[in-house]
C-alpha cells in the first residue's frame, strides 16, 4: 500500500479553537523525488489543494519501479484519482516533468472549479482523439485503394452533379484520350502514388497534339 510520507501532520492541544495544528507538505524538488523509494507517495505542497492536490508515486512492476504523477480531489462525499502520466525530470514524449505535472494540475482544478469531471473530459479527449485516428487511416486507405482513373472519374461525376454536363464530357474525352488511353499503366495506379512526373508526361502530351473538345454550344 502507498505510503504518503508528506501529509498533513497532525498534532492534538496545538493551535486554536480545534486544538489541530495542521502542518502543510511541503513544494516538491527534483531530488526529494529522486529518492522516493517504492510504496511512497509524495503531495506537492506548491499545488494548493483547494480543487484537487498534486501527488507523486513510485510503485513496483514487474520488471522494475515506475514513478508517476496522480491527482486527487473530492466531490461531495465521492473522491476521485486520476493518474496524469509518468514523471521524468527532463521534457520527455508521453511524461511530465515537475513544472509540466504542476500545470497539468492547474488545469484540472480549473474544470473542477468550473463544475467540470477531469475523467468524463478525458474519456471525452480520447474519443475524440481514437475518432480522429480512424477518419484519417479511412482517408489514406481510401486514397490508396482508388485508382488514378477512378479520381479522374469522380471529378467528371461531379461535374455532371453540379450541372456542369458539357465540362463533363470535355473532361471525360480529354482524360480517355490523354490519359486512360496514352497512358493505361498511370490510370491504374493508386491515385496516392501518382506523382509529379506522371502529371509531366500527361502535359508533354496535351501541348504536343491538339486538344479536340465537345463541339457543342458551352453553357458551363
Amino acid at each position: 500500500m502507498d505510503r504518503d510520507m508528506n501529509r498533513d501532520k497532525i498534532s492534538m492541544g496545538e493551535g486554536r479553537g480545534s486544538g489541530v495544528k495542521r502542518t502543510a507538505p511541503k513544494p516538491l524538488t527534483t531530488v526529494r523525488i529522486t529518492s522516493l523509494k517504492p510504496g511512497e507517495t509524495l503531495a506537492d505542497g506548491a499545488v494548493r489543494p483547494s480543487s484537487g492536490s498534486l501527488k507523486i508515486r513510485k510503485r513496483k512492476l514487474t520488471n522494475g519501479t515506475v514513478t508517476e504523477w496522480i491527482f486527487n480531489w473530492t466531490r461531495g462525499r465521492k473522491s476521485s484519482r486520476l493518474t496524469i502520466g509518468r514523471y521524468s525530470p527532463t521534457e520527455t514524449e508521453n511524461c511530465f516533468t515537475l513544472s509540466q505535472a504542476r500545470s497539468q494540475a492547474a488545469h484540472l482544478q480549473a474544470l473542477i472549479s468550473a463544475g467540470q469531471d477531469p475523467m468524463l473530459q478525458r474519456e471525452i479527449q480520447r474519443e475524440t482523439q481514437r475518432v480522429a485516428e480512424v477518419a484519417a487511416i479511412t482517408v489514406l486507405q481510401d486514397a490508396r485503394d482508388r485508382t488514378f482513373a477512378s479520381v479522374l472519374a469522380a471529378y467528371i461525376q461531379s461535374l455532371r452533379a453540379q450541372g456542369k454536363n458539357n465540362s463533363a464530357a470535355d473532361a471525360e474525352n480529354m482524360f480517355g484520350n490523354h490519359v486512360l488511353k496514352a497512358f493505361p499503366e498511370l490510370a491504374g495506379l493508386p491515385a496516392a502514388a501518382i506523382q509529379p512526373e506522371h502529371i509531366a508526361r500527361i502535359l508533354r502530351r496535351l501541348w504536343s497534339e491538339p486538344l479536340v473538345l465537345d463541339h457543342r454550344a458551352h453553357a458551363n
